[in-house]
């Protein structure tokens, strides 16, 4: 199997990996990998630019995912690297919403709870009648 680490901005560097995992789910909540390859010194730029893996049986892709967390460890095996992650399918659950249910929102309420938290302003809106909220946890695929 080969491996490699690709960075958003497109460079890509290959690991040499020891021990590696690939978990199928086919649905919620994703696909996972976990691995372990030898540490070296010169891979931290690398692994700080680590945004996306791959590996690969010949010239056939067996896994694609985000990079979530990397360990760099010594131990009696040497130094070693420790790296895990989720399919590309965690790019969409990444950005999946809380379900909500409102009832006459004002503007405002919808600028303060979902405008302002991302240090975005607005202004120039009708302010609306008050009116109720209700929030809700569960998502629609159940209850968390």
């Amino acid at each position: 199997m080969r491996a490699y680490l690709t960075s958003a901005a497109g460079r890509r560097w290959e690991l040499r990996v020891f021990t590696y995992r690939f978990d199928y789910t086919g649905g919620v909540p994703c696909d996972s990998f976990a691995l372990t390859a030898p540490y070296e010194p010169e891979m931290a730029g690398a692994l700080r630019e680590a945004a996306e893996f791959t590996a690969l049986e010949g010239d056939r892709t067996v896994f694609r995912g985000v990079v979530d967390e990397y360990v760099c460890a010594v131990g009696p095996a040497g130094r070693t690297l420790e790296l895990s992650g989720r399919g590309l399918a965690a790019l969409l659950l990444d950005n999946e919403a809380d379900a909500a249910v409102y009832e006459h929102a004002t503007m405002a309420e919808m600028v303060r709870r979902h405008v302002a938290p991302y240090g975005l302003s607005c202004g120039g809106y009708d302010a609306l009648a008050g009116g109720r909220i209700r929030w809700s946890t569960a998502r629609a695929s159940g209850a968390r």
